[in-house]
This record gives C-alpha cells, sequence and structure tokens, in this order.
C-alpha cells in the first residue's frame, strides 16, 4: 500500500491482484453469473484505488469482500425491481386494471407463439393475484403509474398523498409482484 501511494503502478497491480481472486469468487456465487461478476468485480476494484490511503492495510480484504458483497446486492436488487417493473406494465397493458377484457383476449392480439401466450397468461394471472391482495390504495397508485403513465408527483397528487408515500407503495407493489413470480418459478 506504501509503494501504491508513492504512485508505484506494478504495485497497485499487484495488490489488486491478490485480491482479486476472492473477490471474484464471491461475486461468482452471489450473482450466479460470471460475466457479471467480473464486471462487479472491476467495479469495486475502481472505488477501491482511491480509498487505499484511507482503509488500513490489514483490513482491504474485509474492505474488498463488503464492497463486493453490497454491490452484488444492490445490483440483484435492480433485477427483481426491474423484472417486477416488467410484470406490472405487462398486467395494467391488458386493461384487467380497469375492468377491460381478459388478459387471455388482450395476449391474443400481441403474442406469436403458443407457449409464449401461456407463459405470459399464467404471468399476468399471478401478478394479477398479487396486485388484487395488495390494499386499495396501493392498487390505485399502480393503475395510476404504470397504467395512465403519470410520475411519482402527478400520483401524489391526485391521490392526496405525499411522493414518499407512492414511492414506497410502489415498491411494495412490485416487491409483491416479484415475490410472486418468483415463488412461482
Amino acid at each position: 500500500v506504501a509503494r501504491h501511494l508513492r504512485g508505484d503502478r506494478n504495485a497497485t497491480s499487484a495488490l489488486l491482484g491478490r485480491l482479486e481472486p476472492a473477490m471474484l469468487r464471491l461475486a461468482t456465487a452471489l450473482l450466479r453469473d460470471a460475466i457479471e461478476a467480473e464486471d462487479v468485480v472491476v467495479e469495486v476494484m475502481l472505488e477501491m484505488v482511491p480509498r487505499f490511503a484511507t482503509v488500513e492495510p490489514t483490513a482491504l480484504p474485509a474492505y474488498a469482500r463488503r464492497a463486493v458483497r453490497h454491490t452484488c446486492i444492490d445490483l440483484m436488487r435492480q433485477r427483481a425491481r426491474r423484472d417486477s417493473r416488467r410484470a406490472l406494465r405487462g398486467t395494467v397493458g391488458l386493461g384487467v386494471a380497469s375492468g377491460e377484457g381478459t388478459p387471455v383476449e388482450a395476449l391474443a392480439a400481441h403474442q406469436t407463439l403458443p407457449e409464449d401466450k401461456v407463459i405470459a397468461v399464467q404471468q399476468d394471472q399471478l401478478a394479477i393475484e398479487a396486485i388484487a391482495d395488495l390494499s386499495a390504495p396501493t392498487r390505485e397508485a399502480v393503475r395510476l403509474y404504470y397504467g395512465m403513465g403519470l410520475t411519482y408527483d402527478e400520483v401524489a397528487e391526485r391521490m392526496s398523498r405525499s411522493r414518499s408515500w407512492v414511492a414506497r407503495a410502489l415498491l411494495q407493489a412490485r416487491d409483491a409482484v416479484g415475490d410472486r413470480l418468483r415463488v412461482a418459478e
């Protein structure tokens, strides 16, 4: 670390080289995707280099593990939210939330492969069930945000709620849909 602080690039490479295998094993185990794991390790290494001066040299391995773990957790949360958003957008687009038609009728107009239709109908039904289990205000927030395309602020204004309430309600809805879809897998 002292050599790195004096500007020795070989020392920086050697230090990162010692930490990299353990970081890569941890990221791969958490993400179950070697390519994403490599991306996480690179991102963490880029964050670590400027911090070498402030982190105790003996604490660098623990710091690296913690940084990898937190970065992986953030990435997994982003994935879950993305998957939940896709599921919610699909159900609202079907018109089911507003009482127009059925998921099967709506899907028939947009899908081409029979197996895709079956999978989509099952996923939509699970998402609809998860949304139906939400409180009425949360369902309304979902309808306004995903169905009508309003912003958090616009939903908050229409519902006479705070923006943070809307954000929490939509997060709760995404989590509920994501949980229901993961259980079904």
